[in-house]
Formats: C-alpha cells, sequence, structure tokens
C-alpha cells in the first residue's frame, strides 16, 4: 500500500495487526500491536516514528532524513544521503 497525505502536518495511525506501506508526507507515524513495516517515500525533516508492538522495520527515503524515533523499532535501514 502507499500513501501519501500531501502539505501539512499530517499523523498517519497504523491499524492493529500486520502493515506493510510507503508513507510519504506523514509528520507523525504511530504503529499498532502488530509487525510493521514502514517505507518512507520522501525525506522527513522532523518526522516523529514509533512503530508499537510487534517486529518493526524501518527504511529511509534516499536523503538527509531528521526524525525521532521509538525505541520499539527493531530494525532500521537508512537510504543514501
Amino acid at each position: 500500500m502507499t500513501v501519501n497525505l500531501g502539505s501539512g502536518t499530517d499523523s498517519l495511525t497504523l491499524a492493529n495487526g500486520t502493515n506493510v506501506l510507503t508513507v510519504s508526507n506523514a509528520e507523525t507515524i504511530t504503529g499498532g500491536t502488530g509487525n510493521d513495516a514502514v517505507t518512507l517515500g520522501s525525506v522527513v525533516s522532523g518526522a516523529t516514528i514509533s512503530l508499537g508492538a510487534g517486529t518493526d522495520t524501518l527504511v529511509l527515503a534516499s536523503g538527509a532524513n531528521t526524525l525521532t524515533i521509538g525505541a520499539d523499532i527493531e530494525t532500521i535501514t537508512g537510504g543514501t544521503g
């Protein structure tokens, strides 16, 4: 699934269960109780990401990302930049 929240200050809350998605233009992402695999489709600046319970994976977009992450993300993969 691909989610693009456009301009503005946007928050995305994932459902409890397994979520696999690419997210663009979200300043806050909150996970649920399942295993989440989130790929950032665009560079983030000042974002906050916490993926909750489960075995979670975050893949950063290529570029200079600045973000605050929760201690609940088990695997983080950086992009280029």
